[in-house]
């Protein structure tokens, strides 16, 4: 008599958009097929014991794995899972086996789970040890907005205060109950932005977005060697490499890249040095790197906001450990990791700055605004062009700036930033005028003085007015220093948007028309754009003297005063 088989209920389908959301999703989002379990990856119930049911449920997931294949946001982790299937198969349909791997699938849960506490419970420990279980309400109100950001519900949050308050209040973490490992995946942080695959012509943001993704995938496809977060990090340099530098480095890494086999993860890499082209070599790597710091600050976010609750203020030990985390796990330089960490621990964002007006002038656009009613701030000002693509022009105290490359429909952001927060950015209403020599309009009334826009001269050759008692002079330039990096900087005195750099070899220069002199003149643009201004390579040791001008209507004027420390002593060939 042939057998029967025994009729059983197979579980609910699950279309492929369902699963990619709400299982794929959360398992790239945690490192790859590292971070999931056979019970996460199939989507089986605690309850299910029957072979004929995991068997059905292993071979419609294994379909949609297959019609994933291609998809360029989730085909290595689908390659994965599909390489792991038959182990897990065996294991599953096997009743010993699927004991012992629930058992090692709960220990790997809990652990999951620990983790996601690992920023909150110093936090919860020290508020317990201070109030015991009576924590303030504006407290936990604020804990449960932190936990919010890293996907723990009320619920889990109070579980885990109430696992700590057992353990002794600030005796350190507490020991987290088991995860059911045949329950529902247990929730975890939500993915970052989707990622598309790269493109020939990419801005920026899209372009960090898109570096990001190739590198989570060459992990998954590489999971034994280092793991990057940038392609400074691809390459082994450091954010200000030189030029020559990067180029060695990207030729080095094709060379390398070649002697591989013809696969998914020499693709990848392929594609991670067309945008080392795209966006270092070819583009401004100042852009990309305030990309990948944009969206880093959206994850340091909630820690910062938890090392701040229990103080109530980032402790210096706290700002030293979330600088060495935005530095050494998240790729950045430690000039935006220490603007990253005090912009999310300032205190009120300032107001923002109104009637931003781009007027022209001889050497470009005229770019002024009217001040923000908060005072001390710094301005920060960007161009954005008629594509979207941004241009970022400086950083100044006054209400002015020009910039010497305008394009038609430019339109300007001012953004005023103060104790690291900044306000929203105040646009301007009309896109840029063109250029013309005639001397520019009047600038938009401002609460603060500022001083008159740029006048029609040439930037080696300056249209130094007279210096005679008449007109009003500028505040002297000083520190003036050069840097080992090779670059001078001083400090503008306030109102001051063009400087005067003179330089000779014989002695000091005499003034700012010192017929001996070489001389530059410098805008406060162009020095904030470059962080400083560098010498002329080969000029040998020299005597530097800056200059600050004053424009009373098209006349640049030049204060004369040098004091001691407007002067400098360099030697381009040593720094």
């Amino acid at each position: 008599m042939a057998h029967t088989p025994t009729p059983f209920t197979p579980l609910p389908a699950i279309d492929l958009d369902r699963y990619r959301r709400e299982v794929l999703a959360a398992v790239l989002a945690r490192g790859g097929i590292d971070a999931t379990d056979p019970w996460e990856a199939f989507v089986l119930p605690a309850e299910v014991e029957s072979e004929p049911v995991i068997a059905a449920r292993i071979d419609e997931i294994s379909g949609l794995w297959q019609k994933d294949r291609d998809n360029p946001k989730y085909r290595a982790l689908v390659t994965a899972l599909l390489k792991q299937r038959d182990d897990w198969r065996q294991q599953l349909l096997d009743p010993g086996a699927r004991g012992r791997l629930r058992a090692e699938v709960a220990a790997q849960r809990k652990r999951r789970r620990e983790r996601r506490f690992e920023i909150l419970d110093p936090v919860i420990s020290g508020l317990l040890e201070r109030h015991g279980r009576a924590i303030p309400p504006d407290k936990l109100t604020k804990l449960r907005e932190v936990a919010a950001q890293y996907d723990l519900s009320d619920a889990d949050l109070d579980g885990r205060i109430t696992e700590l308050a057992r353990a002794g209040a600030g005796a350190g973490r507490g020991t987290g109950t088991p995860a059911d490992p045949a329950g529902s995946p247990a929730p975890d942080p939500p993915s970052g932005p989707t990622v598309e695959p790269p493109a020939v012509a990419i801005d920026p943001v899209a372009g960090a977005r898109q570096v990001r993704s190739l590198l989570e995938e060459l992990h998954q496809l590489l999971p034994n060697e280092d793991e990057f977060s940038t392609l400074f990090e691809l390459l082994g340099l450091r954010v200000d490499a030189p030029r020559a530098a990067v180029e060695e480095a990207v030729a080095a890494l094709k060379g390398r890249n070649r002697e591989r086999r013809a696969d998914r993860s020499r693709a990848t890499i392929d594609d991670l040095l067309a945008l080392v082209d795209a966006l270092v070599l070819r583009g401004d790597r100042d852009l990309y790197m305030d990309a990948v710091a944009d969206e880093v600050r959206d994850r340091l976010r909630p820690e910062v906001a938890a090392a701040i609750l229990l103080d109530d203020r980032l402790t210096p030990e706290a700002r030293r450990r979330l600088l060495a985390r935005a530095v050494d796990h998240f790729g950045l330089d430690e000039r935006r990791a220490t603007r990253l960490i005090d912009e999310l621990s300032a205190g009120p964002p300032p107001e923002p700055p109104s009637r931003v007006v781009a007027q022209p002038g001889a050497d470009g656009a005229v770019v002024t605004w009217t001040a923000s009613p908060t005072p001390g701030v710094e301005y920060r000002i960007v161009a954005e062009s008629t594509v979207g693509t941004t241009r970022i022009l400086g950083r100044t105290t006054s209400c002015q700036i020009v910039d010497g490359l305008p394009a038609p429909g430019t339109v300007y952001l001012v953004v005023a930033r103060r104790d690291g927060a900044s306000s929203t950015p105040a646009r301007s209403a009309e896109p840029t005028p063109t250029p013309t020599s005639a001397p520019p309009a009047e600038p938009a009334p401002t609460a603060a003085p500022t001083p008159p826009p740029t006048a029609p001269n040439e930037p080696d050759e300056p249209n130094v007015g007279p210096t005679a008692p008449g007109p009003q002079l500028a505040a002297p330039v000083t520190g003036v220093q050069a840097g080992a990096d090779g670059r001078l900087r001083w400090r503008w005195p306030v109102g001051v948007t063009e400087a005067l750099v003179c330089w000779r070899s014989d002695a000091a220069p005499d003034g700012p028309d010192d017929p001996a002199a070489q001389r530059k003149k410098v805008t406060n643009g162009l020095y904030e754009t470059g962080d400083g201004w560098v010498l002329p390579v080969g000029t040998g040791p020299v005597h530097v003297a800056v200059f600050s001008g004053l424009r009373d209507g098209s006349t640049l004027h030049w204060n004369p005063a040098c004091p001691d420390d407007a002067r400098a002593l360099v030697d381009p060939s040593l720094t």
